[in-house]
């Protein structure tokens, strides 16, 4: 079963994907959620959230935490659902889209952490000196 929203199905239609492949999308078992919905799932997520991975991902399991150390809208896109940067308990990290963050991610809970990020020499070093160690049992 996939799960798509009407928006994600809209945008298809909107970007001219040839019609026999919107018929065949149509036909497949999918589980229609509103835009609204969508965006709901991930209101809380912002600096400080701990997050789930529903998948392995750089090296971690799995139901590995990580921690969100930015929030950030690319050119103005989602404005209401930022993409996020992650660490996680293996000094590992990256940037997930909104797209990623449905396909990869679990929001557990917000945090009392708070971080201002600057670059990522600065974000090793306070990995290495623990500041994100209390945030990673979920």
């Amino acid at each position: 079963m996939y799960i798509i929203t009407e928006y994600q199905l809209q945008q298809l239609k909107n970007d001219g994907v040839r019609s026999d492949v919107l018929a065949e999308i149509e036909r497949q078992p999918v589980e229609r959620h509103s835009v609204a919905w969508k965006h709901r799932s991930r209101e809380h997520m912002k600096v400080g959230s701990i997050v789930q991975l529903k998948v392995p991902c750089l090296g971690n399991p799995k139901g590995t935490c990580g921690v969100v150390y930015e929030a950030y809208n690319p050119g103005g896109y989602h404005l209401d659902r930022p993409h996020v940067s992650i660490i996680f308990p293996n000094g590992r990290y990256d940037g997930f889209s909104v797209d990623d963050q449905d396909d990869f991610l679990t929001f557990v809970r917000d945090s009392d952490l708070y971080y201002q990020f600057t670059n990522v020499i600065k974000l090793i070093e306070d990995f290495r000196n623990g500041k994100f160690a209390p945030y990673f049992t979920g």
